[in-house]
């Protein structure tokens, strides 16, 4: 008989060890799984605040392709300008030179 309740206690204290033990599992389980909700929306934001950077970056570039491609164009009527008070000089130089030999 003294050996039935020993071996009852055991079992007794089985239970309570292994429902322990769960419980403790169980409680660290929820802490996992909130840290791993936190580092989702965690990630969430990161990912939002690099694609928002992405946009901003990839307007600042169209931006500045724009201002290159107003800059070229102004270059080239600069030039075109040029060209053509050079060709209206050679011209009206030629035609004076004609004046003059005729």
């Amino acid at each position: 008989e003294i050996n039935m309740l020993r071996s009852e206690d055991r079992e007794v204290d089985l239970k309570v060890l292994v429902r322990g033990k769960m419980d403790q599992l169980m409680r660290e389980r929820e802490i996992l799984l909130a840290d791993l909700r936190h580092n989702q929306v965690q990630h969430r934001a990161e990912v939002q605040d690099l694609q928002e950077k992405i946009a901003r970056l990839q307007r600042e570039k169209d931006e500045i392709r724009i201002d290159m491609r107003i800059e070229a164009d102004g270059e080239r009527t600069k030039q075109q300008e040029r060209y053509q008070e050079y060709h209206a000089k050679t011209t009206n130089a030629m035609k004076a030179l004609a004046q003059d030999l005729a």
